[in-house]
């Protein structure tokens, strides 16, 4: 009896789906609430999906006998070695291992996620796989942002979650099914990129509206939330994007590569996310946040960064005391205790903080500089191998793959000063893998 291939796909698919949308149970009447409402649930369902797909991928690989290999998976092991050394020295290994209730991002989890690249390389073989991909993750983040977005425009808390514990502006923000307006916006960068260029490609009136929708409902929600990071990290893929197309364009024109089918315009484009900037802006307003926009948007908070001053100088410090494998993952907090000042709690920093809104400050603080160029290596490896896939691959750039590029760059950049959050985790090493699949090669096994 053989097992079926698409069974290890469709549990990825499954956790594509469900690791963004599901929400755990509401905390009783009186208890107040916390973010691992959302932290949890989101955990559970990445385990589950994550180790069927793995283990059903076993069986296939020992069907089959063959297993895709190659130099771009060792920047993956070495990110894993470095962070269960961390782990192993760490201040507190059991909370680093398992990792805090609030945000969920201890060793095993950093594992787990290195196993969804792992999933990703192995099974994101062609561009009808990638295009399947592709949809769900667009799908997934379209129920998110309907959910987002009745929050903004209608105060409609469907989870019953904050209603009587925040004030009306923290909903009126959005947080979808995500945690907070500045996480739920970080994740929607990237399918908002991926929708988009499912919009430049579409080629019939039925296809232009089904994307053109998806694209226009989740920037419209984007806009509402009103976040900076997601704002400058999104601009930067949609730039990045952009030149590509251009470049792309120009070079057909002179006959250098084959010309597309025909695609949405640019200008269409453009006047989809107008309409969505206009729609946003008149949410915001007739709700009212328009005036926390003036002080979010202000020069004086830009300046400093929206308070995040001190928490990445919080950050160095604890670098700095613990320079060669940190503090150990998720454990931020214990390293934050001894070095946090009175300025920074009258500032209004927090009494408990446990991200400092920046990945890399993160990574150097929780698992040293040992950790950091383990990601800085795992980073730019997957970058490298995007754009030589990109610039060598005739078949890459007729598909999806080039979104995934921009998306991915476009994510890194909003995580240098955002907060890392379960589902944004679970995001970045998915593209991390979508981007290496091409450059590893089938290895036959040896038959037994």
């Amino acid at each position: 009896m053989r097992f079926s291939p698409n069974t290890p796909w469709r549990f990825l698919l499954a956790a594509v789906v469900l690791v963004p949308v599901v929400v755990g149970v509401v905390p009783l009447a009186g208890r107040p609430w916390t973010l691992n409402v959302f932290v949890q649930a989101k955990l559970i369902v990445l385990y589950l999906t994550v180790g069927l797909s793995l283990g059903s991928l076993a069986l296939v690989i020992g069907q089959e006998r063959a297993v895709y290999l190659g130099r771009a998976l060792v920047p993956l092991g070495v990110f894993v070695v470095a962070a269960a050394i961390s782990t192993a020295t760490a201040v507190g290994p059991r909370l680093a291992l398992f990792g805090d209730i609030e945000q969920g991002v201890g060793f095993v989890v950093w594992a787990l996620c290195a196993l969804v690249a792992l999933l990703a390389t192995q099974m994101v073989r062609d561009s009808a796989r990638l295009r399947q991909l592709t949809t769900f993750v667009i799908g997934s983040a379209v129920a998110v942002a309907l959910v987002g977005l009745l929050q903004q425009l209608f105060y409609l808390d469907l989870l019953g979650i904050y209603t009587g514990q925040a004030l009306e502006w923290v909903v009126q923000r959005g947080y979808g099914t995500i945690g907070n307006a500045d996480t739920y916006a970080a994740f929607l960068v990237v399918p908002i990129l991926l929708s988009l260029h499912r919009l430049r490609g579409a080629e019939t009136p039925r296809d232009r509206a089904a994307w053109g929708a998806a694209f226009l409902l989740m920037s419209w929600t984007f806009v509402i939330a009103q976040t900076r990071a997601p704002l400058i990290g999104l601009s930067v893929g949609v730039a990045a994007y952009a030149i590509g197309e251009l470049r792309a364009a120009r070079k057909a024109s002179k006959g250098k590569q084959p010309k597309t089918s025909p695609r949405t315009s640019l200008r269409v484009l453009v006047a989809f996310a107008v309409v969505a900037v206009i729609l946003g802006v008149v949410a915001v307003s007739v709700s009212g946040t328009a005036l926390d926009t003036g002080s979010r948007f202000s020069p004086k908070s830009i300046v400093a960064l929206g308070g995040r001053l001190p928490l990445w100088d919080s950050a160095v410090k604890i670098a700095k005391s613990h320079p060669f494998f940190g503090v150990g993952p998720d454990s931020f907090r214990l390293g934050w205790y001894p070095v946090r000042e009175v300025s920074d709690l009258a500032s209004g920093t927090g009494l408990i903080i446990t991200d400092p809104h920046n990945v890399l400050l993160l990574v150097g603080a929780t698992m040293g500089v040992v950790g950091l160029v383990a990601t800085l290596y795992l980073l730019g490896t997957a970058f490298v191998a995007g754009i030589r896939t990109l610039s060598k691959d005739q078949r890459a750039r007729g598909s999806d793959y080039g979104a995934w590029l921009y998306a991915t760059l476009a994510l890194a950049v909003t995580l240098l000063a955002s907060m890392l959050a379960s589902a944004l985790l679970f995001m970045l090493p998915l593209a991390i893998g979508v981007l290496i699949a091409p450059s590893l090669g089938k290895r036959d096994l040896p038959r037994g």
